[in-house]
């Protein structure tokens, strides 16, 4: 009996983080029961997340091997759907590539990138503001030339404001989604609400294989799919 467990880890909360990967892939084992009778098996987990910003890993990424290295293998809990309580061996390991492909590594998974230049500002005198020493008046001047306005200052707007961004992240973990799904497993777990996911989901249902998507924050929304292909089951962990 084999478990795939995929964890999207930037989709899961600081208080989940902080209490440890152990700890999230022994609940999210616990959190519905697997379509099986037996009370051994395997879980293949995977880590999720911009591991590499270039081909240098992250902090972030040295963090994550340092606890894997720590916590897995691991014998842990898991319930069949007799709901009694087996075991299976746990191994875990940081996603850096598919698969399918395991020896060729995504790299520039993490990047920064200044703000888009879709954003807009006026001026706040156009909305009501009577202040002449507003400081959001340098705003508008900020975002048009992406200079600091104050004669001989050399900083630039992407300088103090930018945005952190993972890139190929969510598409190479519906890839492995699939790949699994025609590997053939007892069950494949998602702990995360990213509903660009629900496509691959979808597909794995009607692949035939059970899944559970597992929703590390306050989530209200549940996939809406029409009938057909194996269980969907969702659950807050």
């Amino acid at each position: 009996m084999n478990i795939r467990l995929y964890i999207d880890y930037d989709n899961v909360n600081r208080a989940a983080k902080n209490a440890g990967l152990r700890d999230l892939v022994t609940r999210s084992l616990l959190a519905t029961p697997v379509p099986t009778e037996a009370v051994n098996g395997n879980c293949d987990a995977r880590i999720y997340g911009g591991w590499y910003e270039g081909s240098i890993l992250t902090q972030a990424a040295q963090k994550v091997i340092g606890e894997l290295g720590r916590d897995f293998p691991a014998m842990l809990p898991f319930r069949n759907r007799r709901g009694m309580t087996g075991k299976c061996l746990v191994t875990a390991e940081l996603a850096c590539s598919l698969e399918a492909e395991p020896a060729h590594h995504l790299f520039n998974t993490y990047r920064q990138r200044s703000l888009p230049r879709t954003l807009k500002c006026v001026s706040p005198a156009s909305r009501g503001c009577n202040d002449q020493d507003c400081p959001l008046a340098s705003l508008a001047s900020l975002l048009d030339t992406e200079t600091c306005p104050k004669n001989g200052c050399s900083v630039k707007l992407h300088d103090v404001i930018f945005q952190e961004q993972q890139k190929l992240v969510d598409t190479m973990l519906a890839c492995d989604m699939l790949h699994a799904a025609q590997s053939g497993c007892a069950l494949i777990s998602l702990v995360s609400s990213d509903d660009d996911l629900l496509p691959a989901i979808r597909i794995v249902l009607l692949r035939g294989i059970p899944f559970a998507r597992l929703h590390p924050k306050t989530y209200y929304q549940k996939a809406a799919f029409p009938p057909g292909g194996a269980p969907l089951v969702e659950i807050q962990i």
